[in-house]
């Protein structure tokens, strides 16, 4: 599946439903690519996981080598759900990059946002989760204003459990980084770690700057 814009704007946004889990705002999935490919356009993606599930009800979800490639200005904005269910619900992050996916930011103005859902004594609902060889990444970007593109999250404040962490990268590979531009990461969390780099299990957590293209 291909979505592309060329000169316009592009707006993708949605509230999942249901009482399960998977329940995502949007998803972005199995190698589809979606991008813009002019550094006038503006792209927005605005997710909600579905209030009433249970797990993974993710905000904004990209996922199994899936490609997001955006040129122009960028928004990525998404709050996690469950926040509604009478149980204790987990892993319902704001926004999540995973399983190969890749989200590519060539603007300065551009940011990753998000906030972790779940409820009750419900964990690791992170604000922003890169996962599994996932990747954000600033490449070759546009200067516009001084302006920095940013990645921000801030774990659950509905759910008590443990690891609500603010913004969380590991898991096998996972990276944020950038290649020709600066990126910005920060995390706030009522959990336990604001910006968490998880290595466990001899996995591969990082940060990189300064590479070439």
């Amino acid at each position: 599946t291909v979505l592309a814009s060329n000169r316009g704007n592009l707006t993708v946004s949605g509230v999942g439903a249901g009482i399960g889990s998977g329940n995502m705002g949007v998803r972005i999935d199995n190698q589809a690519a979606v991008s813009t490919q002019h550094a006038s356009s503006v792209a927005i993606f605005v997710g909600t996981g579905s209030a009433a599930g249970t797990d993974y009800n993710y905000g904004v979800g990209v996922l199994n080598n899936a490609t997001v490639d955006l040129t122009g200005s960028a928004t990525v904005s998404g709050l996690g759900g469950g926040t509604a269910n009478a149980g204790a619900t987990n892993y319902n992050a704001g926004v999540v990059v995973a399983d190969g996916a890749t989200v590519t930011l060539r603007h300065s103005d551009s940011t990753v946002i998000g906030t972790g859902g779940g409820a009750n004594a419900g964990l690791q609902n992170f604000g922003v989760f890169v996962s599994a060889g996932g990747l954000i990444s600033v490449t070759n970007a546009t200067v516009v204003g001084g302006k920095v593109a940013a990645i921000s999250g801030i774990g659950s404040t509905t759910s008590t459990g443990g690891n609500n962490d603010g913004v969380r990268v590991g898991n096998v590979n996972a990276a944020f980084g950038q290649r020709g531009g600066t990126i910005s990461v920060a995390g706030g969390t009522a959990g336990t770690d604001s910006l968490l780099l998880d290595t466990t299990n001899s996995d591969t957590a990082s940060l990189f700057a300064n590479l070439k293209s």
